[in-house]
């Protein structure tokens, strides 16, 4: 199915300035089009005002100052006293349109349908206006001469001026002032591949045109929406994100961490909630840079620290949620020593654990340790912010000179998982450490996990569920990949991966962030460097494991990006997962994004 989309709304200096209305649609105005539209229509499933309600001779819907009409023969949208009508009447390529017939609607809560064979019209109503869709289950027959192109009939007192994007019009009265907005044209293909689409006025007719020449049908509609973007008070974030439940935390290299905490009407674009901050900070401790949550526990990340000996910082959720604060407990390495960079952290339940990716050992430099800390009896809190060592340090048992060790952490029940991306000659590995019945010691690794191939930097990024580990590995072949590992039946053991994850392009710095859902059946990847919004923005790709296993493959199942990209804005730098949500930064934008799955 293709899926062309376009939203008519009330203009933001008409009835959408009256203010916010009682479901909390305040601030859905400076959304992108595209969260605009599915939070609204999200808003307006759940509201009894925005459903489509029988008539004679169709169906009418209500939102703000917009009445919608549904009959047999067409759709008209009133605004005051001011109309504007508009009818389907033929679609396919070029000139070569074929003829549509008038067809009755069917209503279900606040969406309106037409079908027609192949091609489905829809209305979708909520508090932002009224959201226009087509869904295009196989290309139109005949020669494809040209571009799709859809035709509308349009009527009224209102004339449509096209806007400098060619993505939309202004509906205007005879004095020229604008009534109405029809914006916000899109179009993805089964491959969530951004098409070319533009809209023409003709007269009293509307073109929707979309170039499909690469288009792989059938076409599904893309079901991943961004449902909200996050940014600091201060303007400064994006460069590391976690994201547990209904909680988002966020860092940056400036000694600041933002706390973001899901309302309840839902992610919209909003400030932090909270701001966390050392109470013995200094301007050069990249206090930031790594954040990690588990449930009401956060660990910030500070490798800039002491003379970049490093350290990590506790935060416990108050009892009244969360507020700027600073930290219940700070951690540090009982061996660390200046320049070992201690501070990529990772948690989860009440165990953490902190690379020292520049740590020497045994007199290899840069080869890097990692450390367990583990919840003491009493809990992280204390009133006099006790400073803790760990209760283990864990090693490569062939750590060589310049490994990184500590470069990436992950842990996930009993299970830790430390990214090296330079050992064994830049080819890289993750060590898996799995807990011992008496309680964490100080230990090699129980399985180091290899690629088949060169590789190259693997385990630049890593990420656990416990059974499934995927590493990221930035150097391999020409725009990096993603290599993914299963747990054997008898456990952990030295193994190579079951399937590669990798990009369709070169150049995009595949596989700078990695994360996998609770089940290990979701992997995204990112690539900071990709193409975003058409634009060099950057990516997030998500791989759905199919009913066979992982297998290797370039064949993602969701892509995500910025609406409001920039080229070189970074996003995908850092990427998180929780109960279907997923956290996304934009490294170079000062922004976060999160997204979830329709």
């Amino acid at each position: 199915m293709q899926t062309l989309r376009l939203i008519l709304t009330v203009a933001l200096f008409s009835a959408l300035s009256a203010g916010a209305s009682d479901n909390g649609v305040a601030g859905l105005s400076s959304l992108p089009v595209a969260a605009q539209a599915n939070i609204s229509a999200a808003l307006g499933r759940d509201g009894f005002e925005y459903y489509a309600h029988p008539v004679s001779g169709g169906f009418e819907a209500h939102s703000g100052g917009l009445a919608s009409r549904f009959t047999r023969a067409a759709v008209e949208v009133n605004s005051g006293s001011a109309r504007w009508g508009l009818a389907l009447r033929a679609y396919g390529y070029g000139d070569a349109l074929k003829t549509v017939h008038a067809i009755e609607p069917l209503a279900d809560k606040n969406r309106v349908e037409y079908r027609r064979g192949a091609l489905t019209e829809w209305y979708v109503n909520g508090p932002m206006g009224l959201e226009q869709g087509f869904t295009i289950r196989e290309r139109p027959g005949g020669k494809a001469d040209g571009l799709l192109t859809i035709a509308l009939q349009t009527w009224g007192e209102l004339k449509a001026v096209e806007d400098a994007s060619g993505g939309g019009l202004k509906l205007a009265d005879r004095d020229g002032g604008g009534l109405l907005r029809y914006t916000g044209l899109s179009a993805f293909d089964a491959d969530q591949q951004d098409l070319h689409a533009s809209l023409r006025v003709q007269g009293q007719r509307l073109l929707l045109e979309v170039d499909d020449s690469h288009a792989r049908y059938p076409i599904v509609v893309d079901p991943v929406v961004q449902l909200a973007k996050l940014t600091a008070s201060d303007g400064s974030l994006g460069l590391t994100i976690s994201i547990s439940g209904d909680v988002i935390v966020a860092g940056t290299e400036t000694n600041a961490a933002y706390v973001f905490v899901k309302p309840p009407t839902g992610w919209k674009d909003m400030t932090q909630t909270a701001k966390l901050t050392s109470s013995d900070g200094t301007a050069q401790d990249l206090f930031g840079i790594r954040v990690a949550i588990s449930g009401n526990v956060i660990v910030v990340g500070a490798p800039g620290a002491n003379e970049n000996r490093g350290a990590a910082y506790v935060f416990t959720r108050p009892p009244n949620g969360w507020k700027d604060m600073t930290e219940t407990a700070k951690l540090v390495a009982s061996d660390g020593v200046p320049g070992d960079t201690f501070g990529i952290v990772g948690i989860n339940g009440g165990t953490v654990v902190v690379g020292a990716l520049n740590a020497t050992v045994n007199g290899n430099q840069f080869q890097g340790a990692a450390y367990v800390f583990v919840r003491p009896m009493g809990g992280w809190a204390n009133s006099n912010r006790v400073i803790l060592t760990e209760s283990a340090k864990l090693n490569a048992s062939d750590g060589k000179a310049d490994s990184f060790f500590g470069s990436a952490v992950s842990v996930a029940g009993e299970a830790v998982v430390v990214g090296a991306p330079f050992a064994n000659g830049g080819t890289g590995a993750a060590y898996v450490f799995v807990k011992p019945p008496s309680g964490w010691v100080d230990m090699t690794e129980t399985a180091e996990l290899s690629p088949s191939d060169f590789g190259g930097g693997v385990g630049t990024s890593v990420a656990t569920n416990g059974d499934v580990v995927v590493a990221g590995a930035l150097e391999a072949g020409t725009g990096g990949s993603a290599y993914v590992f299963i747990k054997p039946k008898n456990g952990w053991a030295d193994i190579t991966e079951v399937a590669q994850l990798l990009p369709t392009k070169i150049g995009w710095s595949f596989g700078i962030s990695v994360a996998t859902d609770g089940t290990g059946h979701v992997i995204a990847v990112g690539a900071y460097q990709g193409n975003g919004h058409e634009n060099g923005a950057g990516d997030v790709f998500v791989f759905v494991e199919p009913p066979s296993g992982w297998q290797t493959t370039k064949q993602y199942k969701y892509r995500v990006f910025a609406s409001d990209g920039k080229f070189g804005d970074g996003f995908g730098y850092a990427t998180s997962f929780s109960k279907g949500a997923m956290a996304v930064v934009d490294a170079g934008g000062g922004s976060a994004y999160v997204f979830a799955k329709q």
